[in-house]
């Protein structure tokens, strides 16, 4: 599958895309990430790891609202911190509109460029 979701510690999830995911890809890692939170036992950060993603299919921009009000990114109690690795102009692009129109589910979010980067986030303070 193009889009990986899995434990990455017991205390973080991480969401690995890969070339050739679709949005039905984006629909099924959605449900597997509500599948993680729900057994979560408190706030958990997760890293979207987007430095292998390939090309953004179709129709990214006019997703946003569907992405913004569907993903439990954004709405699940037990969603913490959200940390998007290695992000390439694109996804920058697609994140700083993301940002401006839906800055309330936004807000939690950040951009680093290796993964190293994101665990020492989540290290210092992993319920942020």
């Amino acid at each position: 599958m193009p889009i990986t979701v899995k434990w990455h510690t017991p205390e973080s999830v991480i969401v690995v895309y890969t070339p050739g995911w679709d949005w039905s890809d984006f629909a099924q890692s959605g449900r597997d990430l509500r599948a993680l939170l729900d057994e979560a036992t408190g706030t958990t950060p997760i890293i979207i790891d987007v430095s292998d993603i390939g090309r953004m299919p179709t129709g990214s921009f006019s997703s946003l609202p569907s992405v913004a009000q569907k993903s439990p990114l954004f709405w699940h109690p037990n969603a913490g911190r959200v940390i998007v690795v290695g992000p390439d102009s694109m996804v920058r692009t697609v994140g700083t509109v993301f940002r401006k129109v839906f800055a309330e589910q936004a807000e939690r979010m950040t951009y680093v460029d290796t993964l190293e980067q994101a665990e020492a986030l989540i290290a210092e303070d992993p319920t942020e």
